[in-house]
């Protein structure tokens, strides 16, 4: 029987530009290194940056995001054949993703939990559109040709890395170290700046992350994908040459991959060729299969959990980094049971907890469902288990789609997903305002993009063309790349047990994506539809309502404060540090949401200006009150105290207990703590926090970096004496 057009009515239109749209987002979003804060602090005289992708990005793409369900709620309302599907796992993962947008009400770091937050409910609502949208082979397949495109992408951009930007900063730094490290206010062999010469001599490969193990676990899912796509060529008899370029291309991956030191990625591949491999014998036997799953996952983890508990380690190191973050977790969790600390707010409250051999100040704890559990509380962690187990059911049911995708042309469609997706990303990406304007820097951006635009297209084109011969979409059926997608998604939900893939932007859209595309492909035609035209139309304009309002209300002010923040970076490198704090202060007091950030950049201006000490302290006051859990800013305000005549000793006192409440294990801080109360004459309690120093310092691993060295030990055993 043949299948029937998708879209038959006029309004068709508006779901074909919301599928185009939409992935064009997952291309631009997955190819550009997006951040929430500037991370390290401008001062005078230092080199102009281009500057990455921050909040205002994200938030702008966030808001993209909305736009292709509002046009599906606008094609059911205009068209009476048009079906919409809302499942189980649809509101699971939008009620999760709700309450860690009101998660800000509780969260000690309220910037960071609003902004990630609005990040996570639009992958929410992107799982829901795609869902919708992907209901043809055909678009089946165009997701996998942007995951196929993607992948190719990584690996140019790895292969560029090591090759080219690695030896020339290598180079760079070997002639300019003594410089970079004043700059950044690093004494030579300290902690700071030897691990930032390891990251440079060592040359982990992040790509358009923020971690290595992150590309790991891409590299892994999309060429899993892509592997998937491959059989299903030569199931069907195409020409070699389709089946044979994405084998090699996946084979060229593995440079970039063995270089992510990932080793995580030396197991999940072996994982997905298992699952491709048994997933047709276990057609038949889904529901047992299902429940086994669960039993294996439960039983698993309690053995996992059993050796940590007798042993206090996992197997390897780094599974015991993992099991000190997890234990750290639990006790977060004790303290916050129901509702958790809030949003991307754990790192704060991790250092309370971490147990004195686990060195990192980690952000998060590198388990996806551990992060749900301690950041929105046992609510939360159960909507993460209920949400994974009701996907893993709806997306393994036997329908498949029934219906034939129209575009205008194969090739029409190719160049507008790929163009609007670069498009996006450099706008996103390229700072054409940086101050001076560096046009070779920007010649050489712009230059990546169009290697990044034909590989896309090459990618989309292997997975789309029915043959070199015959460029028409393929609208044949594809079960085996159906099946390789479950299995990068299960490959990959495996990796972020371990590491933080899922929760980086960029990551976590494709992966939403994926699951999108595979809920909607499972969709049964014959569905009764869930919204009436009437109520889609009330959804449709209650949704555009709310698009506006988040965009006015709560976009457009960040927007505005981080450009103010911008050009104070340009003012302090100037010398104009007077006007920066300035800009910074009222970049600060433009918020209805506080990111302490710019009141602490806005006293470190003020103190590079030489202004009264009073004005300082009271913008380090306020970044206190607007995060009282980050220690830098404690840390900072007893320090500026500290640099006054007469120091105020009780202020200086509270600021270090506050600081070492948030962070006892913090040796620095013990030892900063000591100096101080020694100027101040208290002999005992300096002996105390001098001992108190050395004994967290012998608590961490032998080899561990931040040890003290052993002629500074010394030197504090010797305090020690003079004050006894």
């Amino acid at each position: 029987m043949r299948p029937a057009p998708e879209q038959p009515s006029r309004a068709a239109g508006l779901t074909q530009t919301a599928f185009v749209l939409a992935a064009a987002l997952i291309i631009g979003r997955a190819t550009i290194v997006q951040g929430l804060r500037d991370p390290d602090l401008v001062r005078p005289d230092s080199p102009a940056i281009a500057h990455t992708a921050g909040a205002t990005t994200g938030l702008v793409l966030d808001l993209l995001t909305a736009v292709p369900a509002i046009l599906i709620l606008a094609r059911r309302a205009l068209d009476a054949d048009y079906r919409l599907r809302l499942g189980a796992s649809h509101v699971l993962l939008i009620v999760l993703a709700l309450l860690a947008a009101i998660s800000p009400f509780w969260s000690s770091d309220k910037f960071a939990a609003a902004v990630t937050s609005a990040h996570f409910l639009s992958a929410a609502v992107l799982f829901w559109s795609m869902s919708q949208l992907v209901r043809s082979w055909t678009r089946l397949r165009i997701v996998a040709g942007i995951c196929f495109g993607l992948l190719l992408v990584y690996t140019a951009q790895g292969i560029i890395y090591r090759t080219v930007d690695l030896p020339d900063n290598v180079r760079y730094w070997e002639a300019n170290r003594d410089a970079e490290l004043a700059l950044r206010g690093w004494e030579p062999g300290s902690f700071q700046a030897t691990q930032f010469e390891r990251r440079i001599r060592a040359g982990e490969t992040v790509g358009f992350f923020t971690s290595p193990n992150t590309l790991g676990a891409m590299i892994v899912l999309l060429a899993t994908i892509s592997a998937g796509a491959a059989i299903q060529r030569i199931r069907d008899r195409d020409e070699p040459g389709w089946a044979a370029a994405i084998i090699v291309a996946i084979i060229v991956s593995t440079y970039v991959l063995y270089f992510t030191g990932c080793r995580t990625a030396a197991v999940t591949p072996l994982i997905a060729a298992s699952i491709i491999a048994l997933a047709p014998r276990a057609a038949h036997h889904r529901k047992g299969i299902y429940i086994a799953c669960i039993i294996a996952t439960f039983v698993g983890t309690a053995m996992l959990i059993g050796h940590g508990l007798f042993h206090g380690s996992l197997i390897v190191q780094s599974l015991t980094y993992r099991w000190r973050y997890w234990v750290g977790a639990k006790k977060i969790l004790s303290q916050h049971p129901f509702f958790g600390v809030g949003w991307s707010n754990f790192g704060n409250y991790y250092l309370g907890v971490r147990l004195p051999a686990a060195s990192e100040e980690i952000k998060d704890p590198h388990n996806f469902v551990v992060r749900a559990a301690v950041e929105l509380g046992i609510t939360g962690g159960a909507l993460m288990l209920a949400w994974l187990a009701r996907f893993c059911w709806e997306s393994t049911t036997p329908a498949t789609p029934q219906t034939r995708s129209r575009f205008i042309s194969p090739t029409a469609a190719v160049l507008s997903i790929g163009v609007l997706g670069l498009m996006i990303n450099v706008v996103s990406s390229v700072d054409f305002l940086m101050q001076p304007l560096d046009i070779a820097w920007v010649f050489l951006e712009l230059f990546k993009r169009l290697l990044f635009l034909f590989l896309l297209v090459l990618g989309l084109a292997a997975m789309i063309f029915r043959s070199s011969t015959e460029p028409r979409l393929d609208e044949r059926p594809c079960p085996w790349l159906l099946i390789s997608m479950l299995a990068g998604i299960a490959v990959f939900l495996v990796h972020n047990l371990i590491d933080f893939s899922l929760f980086e932007p960029g990551a976590m859209f494709v992966f939403i994506a994926i699951c999108g595309a595979v809920l909607g492909a499972r969709t049964d035609r014959t569905e009764r539809a869930i919204f009436s035209r009437a109520i889609a139309a009330a959804a449709c304009a209650v949704a555009t309502i709310l698009w506006m309002a988040v965009g006015i209300g709560f976009v457009a002010p960040i927007a505005v404060a981080e450009q103010r923040a911008a050009q104070a970076d340009n003012q302090i490198r100037s010398g104009r540090a007077d006007q920066a704090s300035i800009g910074l202060q009222e970049a600060f007091q433009s918020l209805w949401i506080p990111n302490a950030d710019y009141a602490y950049r806005s006293a470190v201006a003020m103190q590079y200006a030489n202004l009264p000490a009073e004005k300082a302290a009271a913008m380090l006051d306020a970044a206190i009150a607007a995060d009282p859990m980050s220690p830098a800013y404690h840390r900072a305000r007893a320090t500026l105290e500290l640099r006054q005549t007469t120091p105020n000793e009780q202020r200086v006192i509270d600021e270090f207990q506050q600081m070492l409440s948030i962070d006892p294990n913090d040796v620095s801080a013990h030892l900063d703590f000591a100096d101080a109360l020694a100027r101040f004459g208290d002999r005992q309690r300096a002996v105390e926090q001098y001992q108190a120093a050395l004994k967290y310092n012998d608590l961490l691993d032998p080899t561990e970096i931040k040890r003290l060295p052993s002629d500074k030990y010394k030197a504090i055993e010797e305090k020690i004496r003079s004050l006894q």
